[in-house]
């Protein structure tokens, strides 16, 4: 699990406890049933609270369970092996032991920890890229030595993220219509997990909104989005209403090329999207509010706008700016099961 922020809760018999921000591994039981167990701590908002770790997942994003079937005598010893790993530590102590006495089953782990690799994971079928076949599928090798081929939902080229040997996340399909048996939903860039589908970074862009997040610190909420507006030949992401009556023109790009923690422009052509950015100065020109959302998937502390990107990108976005768009960035976490932008990061212009 996740929390984006240090809170305080109120955890049954335990009563108000202090949890840190960051990743927090769980380790439970269950005599029968484990994978509906697991189903039911995915869950929140709509069941009992019954055991500790309920009262914290009303606060906690869930990030990925794990399975480790057929094992005997009390997970006592795997909340240890968690807590073992380098820079985790047990927090809020007796949490999640309230029949067995030990120092506790909840562990705050460094991001992305790779936890012990007898677990089984239960969020997708793990798999290794083997090569893009075409524009909407790739081949993947599974753990038993299977090639597969998975349906890939982008069109997008994804170089820097599709890299033949990267770990990739793929999902069953059960669909008989469908010529494939699985949809490769994320990779595994440089220890962090990209959201494989077009449409991620526009989604989580809506999430932020719907939760009444505003695109820019000096706009304020929106009161009304309306997503694929067409605007004569041309379609951008969003249509915004703030609620000073203001409308503001949107379009979201997505990039995972960092260096560091400083996130980069893309380093391929995007004829659509130079052509994107042209049409957003274009209706600032016409007194329109436009903006241009970047949003990073990966852990960054700033978006740097600096030779190195592609020349014609680059030089799209510098004009847009020029020309009065705003340009913002957001950071975002990507995760086996979820994702979600953590907020605003700066965008940093440094000419060559």
């Amino acid at each position: 699990m996740c929390l984006d922020a240090p809170v305080e809760l109120a955890i049954g018999a335990l009563g108000a406890r202090p949890f840190p921000a960051g990743d927090l591994v769980y380790v439970g039981s269950a005599q029968r049933q484990l994978a509906a167990r697991l189903a039911r701590h995915r869950r929140r908002g709509d069941k009992r609270l019954r055991w500790h770790v309920d009262y914290l997942r009303e606060a906690a994003r869930w990030v990925e369970g794990r399975l480790l079937a057929g094992a005997t005598g009390p997970e006592c010893g795997l909340a240890d092996a968690v807590a073992a790993l380098p820079g985790a530590r047990r927090v809020v102590p007796g949490f999640g032991a309230s029949d067995c006495g030990c120092a506790g089953h909840l562990v705050h782990v460094p991001e992305g920890a790779a936890l012990p690799g007898l677990l089984d994971p239960a969020e997708g079928v793990p798999a290794t890229l083997v090569a893009r076949r075409h524009r909407f599928g790739v081949d993947a090798r599974l753990a038993s030595g299977e090639v597969v081929a998975a349906y890939l939902p982008n069109t997008a080229r994804l170089i820097g993220v599709l890299s033949p040997g990267c770990a990739l996340l793929l999902q069953p399909n059960a669909d008989p219509a469908r010529k494939t048996r699985f949809t490769a939903t994320r990779a595994r860039v440089d220890g962090q997990w990209v959201a494989l589908a077009a449409s991620a970074a526009e989604d989580l862009l809506a999430a932020w909104l719907a939760a009444g997040h505003p695109l820019a610190a000096d706009l304020g909420p929106a009161v009304a989005v309306a997503r694929e507006v067409r605007l004569d030949r041309h379609r951008l992401d969003f249509r915004v209403t703030l609620g000073d009556g203001r409308r503001a023109w949107l379009e979201v790009k997505s990039t995972s090329v960092a260096d560091g923690d400083d996130a980069l422009l893309s380093r391929t052509p995007s004829t659509r999207g130079a052509a994107h950015l042209a049409l957003l100065g274009d209706l600032v020109a016409a007194g329109e509010l436009a903006v241009a959302a970047f949003v990073v998937q990966r852990r960054a502390r700033r978006l740097l706008v600096e030779a190195g990107a592609d020349p014609g990108w680059l030089a799209a976005v510098r004009a847009a700016i020029a020309r009065g768009v705003r340009v913002v960035a957001f950071e975002s976490r990507v995760t086996p099961a979820e994702a979600w932008l953590r907020g605003p990061i700066p965008v940093v212009d440094r000419a060559s």
